[in-house]
């Protein structure tokens, strides 16, 4: 995985982690008490644009740029997303085709 990937995680529909975390030799940016938080807006986000999808397509992945950190994320069956942060110079559309590449194998 390119080293610039900091986290890369599964939520359930309830914005639970049920897979994955930061990477060992990673600091995490946010304190741990607001992980649940963020990961309940990201969800939240991504249902909101599942609201969309009949007037205007399906959604490809969400992509959130920050001074700090990047995310990545998209639906995976049942429900469940998946969410990849990393350093903010990584270009999504180099990122994108790498996570699908990971998720088929």
């Amino acid at each position: 995985m390119d080293p610039r990937v900091r986290f890369v995680g599964v939520l359930d529909k309830d914005a639970k982690l049920i897979e994955g975390g930061m990477r060992k030799e990673v600091s995490p940016l946010l304190p741990a008490d607001k992980d649940d938080l963020f990961y309940l807006r990201i969800i939240s986000h991504l249902k909101e644009l599942k609201d969309l999808a009949s007037t205007l397509g399906d959604l490809g992945y969400g992509f959130i740029k920050m001074a700090k950190i990047s995310f990545v994320y998209l639906s995976l069956k049942d429900s469940r997303t998946l969410l990849v942060s990393m350093e903010p110079d990584v270009d999504p559309s180099f990122i994108i085709p790498t996570i699908r590449n990971y998720m088929v194998e």
